[in-house]
């Protein structure tokens, strides 16, 4: 059976897909280096996919010689794309350095070189098997390659070495994908080719593994923060997943059809008709359970906002007791993000913090007892930013000693995030949280439901401590009203009792238990009732 019309499809979605993903990295940040060599990378894969389609395609001898040529001259720029990749990641500045420019001259050499016999020479009979006969440079062409995979695989290693944190797992994801994809594209159109293996004919998927670096660096994207275009991507991706959906179903509908002997041309008008109405009905439910899909994959223990919010608005409006509110905010916190352990930390008059409520998860252990001083460089960091602190966005900081001051003081906490409570411009208390016992960093979906709650805490608290002041007033005046020397009765405009202190008592003969409450007509004498009515 022929299965060039999927090839073609696949060589096609493939194009588009890394097309898409290049563009939406670029516009998320247009002058970041390290985006728009991204942006390069993508365009350059999936003009590649674009040229392989075009020679499914072509049949004549000189129209598939050129197109060979043109997907050989596309290629020979990847690997420049990936070593630049390489020193983009490392934050180095001095992009405009000698490797690179050399580099990318040999990549211009080769790829010019593509168009002359003396790295393709032509093309072998029947032309169907579209075999390459190959110049006396083409060796190069595979040294040029290797080369540059083995340098890679050792900067990878070698990153991975050093590199700690979020960003750790960006380069896992970055490279590893971009990596794999581009060593079974090499094999698929380079060296097998090159070493007379056709058996597979692997030559035509070799654009279409570039998907394992789409589909790696979506993840990094999604859930590490990398180039940080997470939304565009979610929803991209959404998108992607329906439409290459219906394309798959649409495919494999030809192939039964093709089977069976099945064909429609004298109502291809009905079917057609019949199918654009089915694709309007079904694809936005499609596109629904593709981004529920995308959902659980890439965003693993992701969490449901609104009804956490809901659930922690409603505990913080109805309960008003300090120590309460804390206990059951940390609570939240710990077993929704399921961490090891959460330390709330309140104010005091002198400027101190000190520990208010803590929760710990089973088998681990709290920080202790420990109060951070006024000038606590965590203090202070937070007074200015006011923002959620994490410890992997610290270690992919520069090496300086504000950083290394920062990182020891969330370590003595045992702290992968703080989270500062801001009250009326002023840093009121601080939540300190432990790592994940998943082992993963924060995500952006952890930081922005901690920002969320950290204004919701901030009234809360605010609605608390004006309690506690009433709850004292409130005590005060009893008090007072308990040890005067003179009997009060108070009543309220229904005639109630509402105040009987204890000189009352003490006069009347008449408990406040049995006063309070009640009618004063009720309780009290006609000739003492009389006056206060």
């Amino acid at each position: 059976m022929d299965f060039s019309f999927l090839i073609t499809w696949l060589l096609a979605i493939t194009a588009v897909a890394n097309a898409v993903l290049g563009v939406i990295a670029f516009r998320k940040a247009p002058r970041a280096f390290l985006n728009r060599l991204f942006l390069g990378l993508a365009l350059n894969v999936s003009l590649w996919a674009l040229a392989v389609m075009v020679i499914t395609i072509k049949s004549d001898y000189n129209g598939l010689l050129l197109w060979v040529r043109i997907s050989q001259a596309i290629a020979a720029l990847i690997p420049w794309f990936v070593y630049a990749l390489v020193y983009a990641f490392q934050g180095n500045k001095d992009y405009h350095n000698r490797k690179i420019l050399s580099l990318l001259f040999v990549s211009m050499v080769l790829a010019a070189a593509s168009f002359t016999p003396a790295m393709i020479a032509g093309l072998q009979f029947p032309l169907e098997k579209k075999e390459l006969v190959y110049g006396p440079f083409f060796p190069l062409y595979a040294l040029y390659f290797s080369a540059v995979a083995i340098f890679t695989v050792y900067a990878l290693y070698r990153q991975l070495r050093l590199s700690r944190g979020l960003v750790r797992y960006q380069l896992r994801y970055f490279f590893g994908g971009m990596l794999i994809s581009f060593i079974m594209g090499s094999l698929a159109n380079l060296f097998l080719p090159l070493l007379k293996i056709t058996t597979p004919d692997l030559r035509h998927f070799g654009p279409v593994f570039t998907f394992i670096m789409v589909i790696s660096i979506t993840y990094a994207i999604v859930k590490y923060r990398l180039m940080d275009i997470r939304i565009a991507v979610r929803k991209v991706a959404a998108y992607f997943l329906a439409i290459a959906l219906l394309v798959g179903v649409y495919s494999l509908l030809m192939v039964v059809m093709e089977n069976f002997h099945i064909y429609l041309e004298h109502n291809i008008l009905p079917f057609t008709i019949i199918l654009v109405i089915l694709v309007a009905i079904l694809f936005q439910p499609l596109k629904d359970q593709m981004q529920s899909l995308v959902d659980r994959l890439l965003y693993r223990g992701a969490y449901d906002y609104y009804n956490i919010l809901t659930d922690a608005s409603r505990a913080m409006v109805s309960i008003l007791q300090m120590d309460v509110l804390l206990d059951s905010l940390m609570d939240k916190v710990v077993n929704t993000i399921y961490i090891e352990q959460g330390t709330f930390f309140m104010k005091n008059r002198d400027g101190s913090f000190t520990v208010a409520a803590e929760k710990t998860m089973e088998p681990f252990s709290s920080a202790g007892e420990v109060e951070l001083k006024p000038w606590n460089p965590l203090l202070v960091y937070l007074r200015q930013k006011r923002d959620v602190l994490l410890l992997s966005d610290l270690d992919a900081q520069e090496n300086d000693e504000h950083r290394k001051t920062l990182v020891a003081e969330m370590k003595k906490l045992r702290a992968e995030a703080i989270v500062p409570i801001v009250m009326e411009s002023q840093l009121e208390a601080v939540v300190s949280l432990g790592s994940k016992i998943s082992g993963e960093p924060y995500s952006r979906e952890d930081v922005s439901l901690l920002s969320t709650l950290s204004y919701q805490v901030a009234v809360a608290l605010k609605n608390a401590r004006l309690y506690q002041e009433v709850l004292e007033i409130k005590r005060y005046l009893e008090n007072i009203l308990k040890n005067m020397g003179d009997g009060l009765i108070a009543i309220d405009s229904r005639g109630t009792i509402t105040t009987f202190n204890s000189m009352a008592e003490k006069l009347t003969g008449i408990p406040a238990g049995e006063a309070l409450g009640r009618k004063a007509v009720e309780v009290l004498a006609p000739g003492l009732c009389l006056p206060i009515m």
